[in-house]
């Protein structure tokens, strides 16, 4: 049997609307599909905007997560890992660099690294199951929380097509 890692990464913005349309746009016939979640405690919309708590806003986030993805990885963090991150590249540039510009603001640092950090928490999570099961997922794709799929099964066939042709392929949306 194929196996596929489905990486859900960010901030989780309208997941309480997508997420029935994601793990649809995942089924496939006689594949086991796991999710990895990583998503920040915190919502924006714009790089300018106000985050407030994913909670707030969606208040049937936890009861999805709990229901919908039980037994799969599932990680909410604050953004406490991330500052540390973005302080690291702050004082990198400062010291290593003078003429190349970067944002001051943390929210903006956040914003332009804090899905990447996302991410590699999930791929994280993922190395640390096929290391203790044994087992190499055939393909890992990353989607966020607020793509909408809207045919259902549109990328089937390029999907079946990496299972035949690739040992492990990544693939993003």
């Amino acid at each position: 049997m194929k196996r596929v890692a489905v990486i859900i990464f960010g901030q989780p913005r309208f997941f309480n609307i997508t997420w029935p349309l994601i793990k649809e746009e995942f089924q496939f016939e006689d594949v086991q599909v796991d999710y990895y979640i990583h998503f920040w405690d915190q919502v924006g919309y714009t790089p300018a905007s106000t985050e407030v708590g994913a909670t707030d806003i969606y208040n049937d986030l936890d009861s999805i997560l709990s229901k919908e993805f039980e037994g799969h990885n599932i990680q909410v963090t604050d953004y406490t890992e991330l500052d540390k991150l973005c302080n690291n590249i702050k004082t990198f540039y400062n010291n290593i660099t003078y003429n190349i510009p970067l944002e001051d603001h943390q929210d903006g640092l956040r914003y332009r690294f804090g899905q990447h950090l996302s991410i590699k928490k999930a791929y994280n999570e993922i190395l640390k199951y096929e290391n203790k099961k044994k087992i190499k997922y055939d393909l890992i794709i990353k989607t966020r929380s607020d793509i909408i799929y809207r045919f259902p099964g549109c990328y089937m066939l390029y999907y079946y097509k990496m299972f035949l042709y690739c040992y492990k392929v990544y693939l993003s949306y």
